[in-house]
């Protein structure tokens, strides 16, 4: 191909040659473009379209060769409809079940409610307990009423069933309190009748002074040996109680019974509340405390004299010695012979003497210390308070004095028990937002006995108390008394 030349200047060449280049460059296009058309894949593309040409072709044909059928067209139609209005129903459905959803809470993530009631013990516990313990008191001061009906009497109300050991103490205290007592007067007397002047005392015989100082002594210790031991016995003592599944109070039982029994012509005392008398007891023991001041008075008495007893015995002892230094220095035929003789024997006699009046006052005061001995030994164990107990035995003795006379005297014991109870709960644990239900039923009972002074039973048994609580939590409340057989005892 030939180019043009570049040496045209004129206008019309300019436009002359650039019409020409654009020539030879859509030439150059044309040529790419064939051997495009001619390659393999150009080939392959146009066997595609060639294809999908004729195919369309094809169907287009089959289409204008079949005839419609005008039912068939109006069911599809139909068809189509009914999908239509079933989509919208499902539609509507799963709208309406969204919009009550959300009305109704989600009960599937909610936990089951539990009720939950505190403590180790059921609800109301304490007032049932207390409620069926008011019942079995009423019980008991009822039993009791019908055997002191129209009697003037003194009941002694207690919780303590071990009466024997009480007024065993009594017994041990009175008796112990009366025999050194009269161990101190017998002593005294002695002491007052035992020989004073020089005559009495010369005329008593050595054996004699041993036999009264001997038997003094052994009439001291009987007294002291009989006191001390059963008091220090009772000293060591020992108590346990049990409880049961439910812990009664025992106090609340006692006084609840003794308030119910008072009225007319009944005094009625609880056994550990109440002063201690001024009676028989508290007088003997002051008595003794009497006697033993009397004999530490007659001690300070006895031992000034024994001084100075003693003092003069040494004296006269080293006189007789001087007397017996003279006369052995003497000759039968001295004139002052006789004499020294007669100073010997005088000095003899005064140390003989004194030495009678040294013994009588060693003796005295011997007893004296042990019979004082055995009285301090006596009261200190009385008036202690021992280990594991409230109070002393002397305490004891003078609570339980007015069971044998005395002022105000006791015409029967009444013992009062809170034996055995339970309480039992049921709980109703609702579901949801409903209220939780309950029962409770509280049981006790009440052990007692009635004697008169003698230790005659005059009524016994257990009487039994049931309160029964019904409510709603958080709510109503109902509680009230069940009537239950009472177990086997006198009325």
């Amino acid at each position: 191909m030939t180019e043009p030349a570049d040496n045209a200047s004129d206008p019309a060449d300019v436009e002359a040659d650039a019409k020409a280049r654009k020539a030879v460059a859509e030439a150059a296009k044309a040529e790419r473009e064939l051997a495009d058309y001619e390659s393999e894949a150009a080939a392959a593309a146009r066997a595609a379209a060639h294809a999908k040409n004729a195919a369309e072709a094809e169907q287009a044909r089959r289409t204008a060769d079949v005839v419609v059928d005008p039912g068939l067209v109006r069911r599809q139609k139909e068809a189509e409809l009914r999908k239509t209005a079933t989509e919208a129903e499902s539609a509507a459905a799963e709208s309406r079940r969204k919009r009550i959803a959300a009305l109704v809470p989600n009960l599937a993530d909610v936990k089951p409610g539990e009720l939950e009631v505190g403590g180790d013990r059921p609800l109301l516990s304490g007032g049932m307990a207390r409620l069926a313990l008011g019942q079995a008191a009423e019980k008991v001061s009822r039993a009791i009423e019908r055997q002191i009906a129209g009697q003037t009497v003194s009941i002694l109300v207690t919780s303590d069933p071990d009466l024997a050991t009480a007024d065993g103490i009594r017994l041990e205290v009175s008796q112990g309190l009366a025999g050194l007592t009269k161990a101190a007067d017998d002593l005294l007397a002695e002491l007052g009748g035992r020989p004073t002047t020089d005559d009495e005392i010369d005329g008593t015989t050595d054996e004699e002074i041993t036999t009264k100082s001997v038997g003094g002594m052994e009439m001291v210790a009987g007294a002291v040996a009989a006191a001390i031991p059963g008091i220090l016995s009772l000293l060591t003592a020992k108590r346990a109680t049990t409880s049961g599944a439910l812990e009664l109070d025992q106090r609340a039982a006692v006084a609840d019974v003794a308030g119910r029994l008072l009225g007319q012509q009944r005094t009625v005392r609880v056994d550990d509340f109440r002063p201690v008398p001024n009676g028989s007891i508290a007088d003997a023991d002051r008595t003794l405390r009497e006697r033993r001041s009397q004999l530490h008075t007659s001690k300070i008495g006895l031992e000034a004299k024994r001084t100075t007893t003693q003092i003069e015995l040494t004296q006269a002892t080293a006189t007789a010695a001087r007397a017996q230094q003279l006369f052995d220095e003497s000759k039968p035929n001295d004139d002052d012979r006789r004499q020294r003789l007669d100073n010997l024997e005088n000095a003899l006699r005064a140390v003989a003497l004194l030495s009678k009046r040294f013994e009588i006052a060693s003796g005295q005061v011997g007893m004296i210390d042990e019979l004082v001995a055995g009285i301090d030994e006596f009261i200190t164990a009385i008036h202690a308070t021992a280990d594991g107990r409230a109070r002393s035995l002397f305490v004891t003795a003078a609570l339980y004095e007015q069971l044998h006379g005395g002022g105000s005297p006791f015409t029967h014991v009444a013992y009062v028990s809170a034996a055995t109870g339970s309480l039992d709960q049921v709980t109703d644990d609702k579901p949801l937002w409903f209220d939780d239900k309950f029962s409770v039923i509280a049981t006790a009972n009440i052990t007692y006995m009635l004697i008169d002074t003698h230790g005659v039973v005059k009524s016994a048994g257990v009487k039994t108390g049931v309160s029964k609580a019904d409510g709603t939590i958080g709510s109503s409340l109902s509680v009230s008394s069940v009537t239950v057989e009472d177990w086997a005892g006198s009325n």
